[in-house]
């Protein structure tokens, strides 16, 4: 998404944030470039979370509308308490943006498969033409004239991302204590939480908005009789309607109020029916289910699924106090000098699972990369940033990855090459795994660049394989080539295999490493 340039003017910008709270825009879909129709709006923004919408005419008003809601062509109104509309106008720069809250909150969003629709008040893309439509009145209050001037033709339309920070500000309801027994239940992991019913709604939509696409997580559940109880998946919630197979599956119970007690761990009976991946809450099976019609209690069936006591899994007590849903992630370094591609590495990564092409982490050379810099000549000390003296399980690498670009393999320096055989012998002695990004394949062979489907029959990349193998120690079985997004506007069926075949290797690897882990290891 770097190389299509948003529309707004710094000050443009500055005065749309100004609606917010501190936010971060990002740029997600651009008509003039992605095209001036419905389908190309959903393709790039749905299921992206609160978003900005913003159209431009020829008589200098910029207007749109915000939601924090996810756009997923539902086909029905989505209730937005923080919906609102506006306007302003790039040619009277000092004054501040018209910012118009929705009227029935209950209406907010029309979520359809047509264009960004406030309501039946404003609505984009109107028969997939550059134009808007607008009905004032009874989902938002407005005088047209303000708002777009009466132009309801579009020179552009944009939507953004809006990334609040405010996650953080929203506290976990777990004690360290029984955050700690909850990770004894995993490998060692960190817990990231996204969904708070008591901050976020206790309703379905809300979870999907904050949980869909995140990778394995953490359900967890608290009542008045002092019970955490939940359940774990390790696969991604995405509304599919039809149950998810997952054998990694269980569900789990700790009695707050009896904290030396170790908690029960469930698995799942019937891997085939581990997650009924529907549009509720989390679903285990159809043995626990949360937010059960959008109020704040579960329902449980034990037996086909999940065979368990329902009064050892919450006392029989099925109103919650709270729910959480936390990202349970494995910790992976990335390894290289700056410009190997460690970056785009995990832009790419990010852009296949968000079904299209993004830009989270500033890549490129020295002055742009947002990765650690890495000096070759200096070896890494205790007051390095970021060096952790007492490492507990949490905070521990689970696989390292070199990164290394391909086209520079030949003419790597001799000092480099020391500062990788170091850190391996480090890694080495603690018994963390390691494998080769072998990056930029694309650029170092014509053949490849051509069809990346034939990098594994490129004798060239072979040979490059070999070489890094010989010269880092590492053998060729561990090192994988890939092909990172840079210039490309959309994916790319090939280079995705690429990449998620290198994002296989590596929970391989971390699962490698769990396995050597010893059992009093991990209950220190």
């Amino acid at each position: 998404m770097a190389e299509v340039k948003s529309n707004l003017s710094k000050q443009a910008e500055s005065q749309l944030q100004s609606l917010f709270e501190p936010v971060k825009l990002s740029l997600l879909y651009k008509a003039s470039v992605h095209g001036y129709n419905n389908a190309a709006f959903h393709n790039k923004c749905d299921r992206q979370g609160p978003t900005l919408t913003v159209g431009y005419n020829n008589s200098g008003f910029i207007f749109g509308g915000y939601t924090s809601m996810s756009f997923t062509q539902t086909g029905q109104y989505l209730a937005d308490e923080k919906a609102f509309i506006f306007s302003w106008k790039s040619n009277d720069p000092e004054k501040q943006p018209l910012r118009i809250p929705v009227v029935n909150a209950q209406y907010a969003i029309l979520d359809n498969n047509l264009g960004p629709s406030f309501g039946a008040a404003l609505v984009f893309l109107n028969g997939n033409v550059a134009e808007v439509i607008t009905n004032p009145g009874q989902y938002y209050t407005f005088n047209a004239a303000e708002l777009h001037g009466d132009d309801l033709n579009l020179t552009e339309c944009e939507v953004y991302r809006v990334e609040h920070s405010r996650m953080a500000e929203v506290k976990s309801n777990l004690s360290k204590q029984a955050e700690s027994q909850l990770q004894s239940l995993f490998e060692p992991v960190k817990l990231s939480l996204l969904y708070k019913a008591s901050v976020h709604g206790y309703n379905n939509a809300a979870f999907h908005n904050k949980c869909d696409r995140q990778g394995p997580t953490l359900t967890v559940g608290y009542n008045n009789s002092g019970f955490i109880f939940g359940g774990y998946t390790s696969m991604s919630f995405t509304q599919t309607g039809q149950y998810l197979a997952d054998e990694k599956a269980f569900i789990f119970s700790w009695k707050s109020n009896d904290p030396e007690k170790q908690p029960l761990r469930i698995p799942v009976v019937n891997a085939q029916y581990a997650i009924l991946d529907n549009n509720l809450g989390p679903s285990f099976g159809a043995a626990l289910v949360f937010l059960n019609g959008n109020v704040a209690e579960v329902i449980t069936n034990p037996g086909q699924y999940y065979t368990f006591n329902a009064a050892e899994l919450h006392g029989d007590d099925l109103n919650l106090t709270e729910c959480e849903v936390y990202r349970v992630e494995l910790r992976v370094l990335l390894v290289g000098p700056v410009g190997a591609g460690k970056s785009s590495f995990f832009n790419s990564v990010n852009s296949v699972f968000r079904g299209h092409v993004t830009n989270q982490a500033p890549a490129g050379s020295s002055a742009t990369s947002l990765t650690t810099k890495f000096n070759p000549s200096m070896a890494i000390q205790e007051d390095t940033p970021g060096f952790i003296k007492s490492a507990e399980m949490k905070d521990r690498i689970h696989c390292v990855a070199f990164v290394m670009d391909a086209c520079k393999v030949k003419i790597m320096s001799a000092k480099l090459e020391e500062k990788f055989s170091a850190i391996r012998k480090k890694v080495n002695f603690i018994g963390v795994p390691q494998l080769v990004l072998l990056t930029k394949v694309d650029e170092a062979c014509e053949l490849v660049a051509s069809d990346v489907s034939s990098v594994y029959k490129s004798r060239f990349i072979e040979g490059k394989m070999q070489e890094v193998g010989a010269r880092l120690g590492i053998p060729v079985s561990c090192i994988v080539p890939v092909r990172n997004y840079s210039t490309e506007l959309e994916l790319d069926c090939n280079t995705d295999i690429l990449l998620l075949s290198a994002i296989v290797q590596m929970l391989r690897f971390a699962d490698n490493y769990f396995d050597d882990i010893s059992y009093d290891e991990k209950c220190d």
